[in-house]
C-alpha cells in the first residue's frame, strides 16, 4: 500500500513538472533573436529535459518495478512528450522561422542519434 506521504510528494513533482512543462512559452515572450548554441546541451537533442525525464524514467521503472510496466509507462511517456515537443516546436518556428527549422534538421527532437 502507498502510504500519503509519497502520494504528497508526487503531487508536489507533479506540479514542479507542469510548471516546467510551461517554460518555453514564458520564454519566448518578447524575444526575437534566433542564436543556437551548438556547444550546449542543445548541440546534441533539441529537447534534452524529456530526453532526461526519459531516462529518469526507465531508471526508476527498473530498479523499483517490472520490467513489462517500465516498458507500458515508456511508450506512454514517449507519446505524451512527442505531443508536448511538437506543441513546442509550433511556438518556437513562429518565434524564430527558417532559422529553427534549419536547426531542426540537423538535430533530432528526443533521442540522440548513435550513428
Amino acid at each position: 500500500m502507498i502510504d500519503p506521504e509519497t502520494v504528497a510528494r508526487g503531487g508536489v513533482f507533479a506540479g514542479w513538472m507542469l510548471f516546467a512543462a510551461t517554460a518555453v512559452p514564458i520564454a519566448l515572450r518578447g524575444r526575437t533573436d534566433s542564436r543556437r548554441r551548438d556547444r550546449s546541451s542543445l548541440a546534441g537533442i533539441a529537447h534534452p529535459i524529456y530526453s532526461a525525464m526519459l531516462g529518469l524514467l526507465v531508471g526508476t521503472g527498473l530498479t523499483f518495478s517490472t520490467l513489462s510496466a517500465t516498458a507500458v509507462a515508456v511508450v506512454l511517456y514517449y507519446v505524451g512528450a512527442i505531443v508536448r515537443v511538437r506543441a513546442e516546436e509550433r511556438l518556437l518556428a513562429a518565434a524564430f522561422g527558417q532559422t529553427h527549422a534549419d536547426y531542426l534538421r540537423r538535430v533530432p527532437a528526443i533521442l540522440p542519434r548513435l550513428w
